[in-house]
């Protein structure tokens, strides 16, 4: 059984903004007021519709910059954090937290409702919380066997089952390690980072 990877981004094109052009104008054949020695110039909109586009593409560049500068912040903001949280999780206490003890907690920075245990999730060096996932990560679903290890190798894969020895010597090809990333900003995007790995799997 394979996982679906998520999504990849969708990326916008650039589109150029609209420019003015300056058509001359042939001086009056009266010699009318207003009008200066020689060739005139009036501003002429060339289209319509690449006006609609350029204003179209200005916002979009202004609103990708202000969300680049909030996720910068962010990201600051999420590495202080993980700088103060406790030591490294090791393997071993990975695999006490595959959702088959909940009853048995230990420190985490948010405790859960209805004694819900946590579910740990390692993913490129970081331990992430997908309680709130247990229907796809509790014992008996679908995506079990990532709970309670460092299930990098098998997200870069998108596999549901363990790697042979021989696969496990190999490192990751440029693809698996694209889809590695896209899960791991999955996992950001809905789930508690509570940790880093001790000793991250070899990638």
């Amino acid at each position: 059984m394979t996982l679906q990877p998520p999504a990849p981004a969708l990326l916008v094109p650039a589109v150029s903004a609209p420019f003015l052009r300056a058509v001359p104008v042939p001086r009056s054949c009266s010699g009318g007021r207003g009008v200066k020695r020689g060739l005139a110039t009036r501003r002429v909109l060339e289209d319509p519709m690449q006006a609609l586009l350029g204003l179209g593409a200005a916002w979009w560049a202004v609103s990708a910059a202000q969300k680049a500068l909030q996720q910068r912040r962010v990201d600051a903001a999420e590495k202080q954090r993980l700088e103060s949280l406790e030591e490294p999780w090791t393997a071993e206490e990975l695999k006490r937290y595959d959702g088959a003890m909940d009853e048995e907690m230990i420190f985490i920075p948010k405790h859960h409702p209805s004694g819900d245990g946590p579910i740990l999730v390692g993913c490129d060096g970081l331990v992430f919380n997908v309680w709130r996932s247990s229907h796809f990560y509790a014992p008996g679903c679908e995506y079990h066997i990532l709970a309670g290890r460092d299930a990098a190798r098998l997200l870069a894969k998108n596999k549901l089952e363990e790697e042979t020895e021989e696969e496990a010597k190999q490192e990751l090809s440029l693809a698996e390690r694209a889809s590695l990333q896209a899960w791991l900003l999955k996992f950001k995007s809905k789930h508690e980072v509570v940790g880093t790995l001790d000793r991250p799997n070899k990638l």
